[in-house]
């Protein structure tokens, strides 16, 4: 593997963790104020 592709791999892992990160955020965000309106709050 030469290093081009290697660093072409690595960018695109990070990316793949940004969208991860934001999608996972989104969603406990949701979870936790539904949970909120179901114990009443």
């Amino acid at each position: 593997m030469t290093d081009e592709m290697r660093a072409r791999l690595i960018e695109m892992i990070a990316q793949l963790e940004e969208l991860y990160r934001d999608h996972f955020k989104a969603c406990h965000e949701t979870h936790r104020e539904t949970i909120q309106r179901l114990e009443g709050r």
